[in-house]
């Protein structure tokens, strides 16, 4: 709680990142029992899974939905609680995804994926191989992933059955709606993605995608940016 942005926006339960940090020492033990209930019961409570979407802005023409970006508030203890748990998932999936996954990742970044690629691209062409590259968009992936396929993939890499009950329930059910200043739209479901701006969303992302690099043998794979993953051939 004491690493919470104190300035973050507060979700629909209008408490705010700063109230929690600066109480972190008295709210830890409540919380720790609340969070230990959670993943005993394996039930995350429906109100944490609402998140509110407000447009922010870009540029351009102001009456154009396209000139927004959607940024998705979720409520602040169910952040909390993700971060408890994503600590624990990360110590178990560091050593298993590959290194050239470097979007979402402590100690990674883009210019280590591209000096890798560089000197990989320099050494091909004075082997006389052909370097070609294939690029793919994946910015509305997060919004794709289906849910039994993540699930099916979180337990071929031996997450346990009790875990996996737990995660199923906090990717299932989740609802959102707009907030314009202090006017809230109609509630949607959402069936499939990860939650956007969460902080477990990332992490499966990457689970995800972790396949591709045991099944592409004869490439180069990285990933170069939040949005982006770049695939590189080498051809001889």
């Amino acid at each position: 709680m004491k690493s919470l942005a104190p300035k973050k926006a507060t979700g629909h339960d209008n408490i705010p990142p700063k109230a929690l940090r600066t109480g972190a020492t008295v709210f830890a033990y409540l919380l720790s029992v609340l969070f230990n209930k959670i993943i005993d019961s394996g039930k995350v409570p429906a109100k944490w899974k609402l998140a509110e979407i407000c447009p922010v802005f870009k540029k351009n023409d102001a009456q154009g939905k396209a000139m927004y970006r959607p940024v998705s508030i979720l409520v602040i203890l169910d952040k909390v609680f993700e971060k408890c748990l994503e600590h624990q998932l990360i110590q178990y999936f560091n050593p298993i995804l590959s290194p050239s996954l470097s979007a979402y990742r402590r100690g990674c970044s883009c210019e280590s994926v591209l000096l890798r690629l560089i000197e990989d691209w320099r050494s091909a062409l004075d082997n006389k191989c052909v370097v070609s590259a294939v690029i793919m968009d994946l910015t509305k992936a997060f919004d794709m992933l289906p849910h039994n396929l993540l699930l099916a993939k979180l337990a071929a890499y031996g997450i346990s059955s009790s875990s996996l009950v737990l995660l199923d329930d906090y990717l299932r059910g989740r609802t959102q709606r707009v907030k314009i200043e202090d006017v809230t739209s109609g509630v949607l479901h959402i069936s499939k993605g990860v939650p956007q701006g969460s902080v477990l969303g990332p992490l499966f992302f990457n689970i995800f995608l972790n396949d591709f690099f045991y099944v592409i043998k004869r490439a180069k794979l990285g990933s170069l940016s939040k949005s982006l993953r770049l695939v590189l051939l080498r051809l001889p």
